[in-house]
């Protein structure tokens, strides 16, 4: 599965939802207007949900995080063969894909954009490294990255060239995007 395709396919993915995304919660991120189900702060799930991830659960997040995560496995409903390797593949491009769509959510969005994007202004990305970027876009690459390591035992080496490939064509087109957008602000 990882290919220069899918890195393409990652990237229009993750462009989609976050323009979707864009239009659901205007400039309250993290759902934050959202009349969405928020479970109780004191319950399990509440507190396991903070403890893995540092931000509180919301309907419309567990909602959202489950549909992509189906979505992602599409192929395999549609007749692709399962295998391990695929489904790692899948698992590592699942993270992949969030830090794409969460950067290009502040990219894309015309109440943040780049000039916005501070640490200052995004309360629900509480750790900063160096106040450039969430410490949530290094940890979600090497979660993405753990997968990949835990397939080579299966496809060998080749892995490792196979997950750069994905990384380096759904970041350079992230890129991409972002310097667009700059050039249109310096342009307004």
């Amino acid at each position: 599965m990882f290919s220069l395709g899918y890195g393409v396919y990652l990237f229009l993915f993750s462009l989609g939802l976050a323009v979707f995304e864009i239009q659901i919660e205007g400039k309250h991120g993290w759902a934050e207007k959202l009349p969405c189900w928020r479970p109780r702060q004191d319950s399990f799930v509440g507190k396991a949900w903070v403890k893995i991830t540092g931000k509180k659960l919301t309907g419309y997040h567990a909602s959202l995080l489950s549909l992509v995560f189906l979505t992602l496995h599409l192929p395999f409903f549609l007749g692709m063969n399962w295998d391990l390797i695929k489904e790692l593949e899948v698992i590592s491009g699942y993270f992949l894909l969030w830090v794409a769509e969460d950067f290009l959510w502040f990219v894309l969005n015309p109440y943040y954009g780049l000039k916005n994007f501070k640490p200052e202004n995004i309360w629900w990305h509480e750790k900063w490294i160096r106040k450039v970027m969430p410490l949530d876009y290094p940890v979600g690459v090497g979660v993405a990255f753990f997968f990949c390591l835990i397939s080579i035992p299966f496809k060998g080496i080749r892995m490792i060239l196979d997950f750069g490939t994905v990384l380096g064509i759904l970041f350079g087109l992230v890129l991409l995007v972002a310097v667009m957008e700059l050039i249109k602000e310096k342009l307004e």
